[in-house]
Parts: C-alpha cells; structure tokens; sequence
C-alpha cells in the first residue's frame, strides 16, 4: 500500500554534511526501493516528502532520524495515499536562496 511521509528537521549547528552525497545516494536508494519524493532545503531547515511502501518508508524514517544531519525533528504526517505525488522523481531537490529561507 501507497504512504505519504511529510517531514521536517533542523541542522546541528555543528553538522557536517554533503548536500550533494546525501542527494545523489537518496536518488540511488529511493529508485532501488521504488521511493518517490522531494526535499527541501534552506541552509538550515529540511522539508521532505517522500512516498512509497509503509515498510520501505519505515526503513528510509530510521536511517534519516539517525543521521548527523538531523536535529529537532519533526515528522508532520504518515498516512495512507492514493497516489504519488513526485512518480517522476526518486529525488527532486531544492535549496532555497537566502530570499527563500523564511518560507519554512
């Protein structure tokens, strides 16, 4: 069955971290495991939605719950979908300007 997983987090101020390997390795993952979705990130706020299987989504939450990356996490919704939202995307990735970085 179909989840929705919304989800948002804080860096440490003292996390250390690629961008760039976090993307590229999620893209990875996520198309290996049929996941779907988007992240958002300002510099200091993520915002990730991502879809697919409740076990694989499960799976997905703890690896990204333990990671260094995350600080004051937050998860917004897990529920039962309909339909993909991001079918085209094992990743789409945003980084937000300094503009943006109020948004969240």
């Amino acid at each position: 069955m179909l989840y929705h997983l919304l989800y948002i987090s804080e860096t440490k101020d003292n996390s250390s971290f690629d961008m760039d390997s976090i993307v590229q390795n999620s893209k990875v993952y996520n198309k290996k495991h049929h996941i779907t979705g988007a992240l958002w990130f300002n510099g200091t706020t993520f915002v990730q939605m991502l879809e697919g299987d409740r076990k694989e989504l499960t799976t997905v939450l703890a690896r990204i719950m333990r990671s260094d990356a995350h600080h004051k996490f937050e998860l917004v919704f897990f529920e039962p979908a309909t339909e993909r939202i991001f079918s085209d995307w094992s990743m789409a990735y945003y980084h937000a300007s300094k503009d943006e970085q109020d948004i969240v």
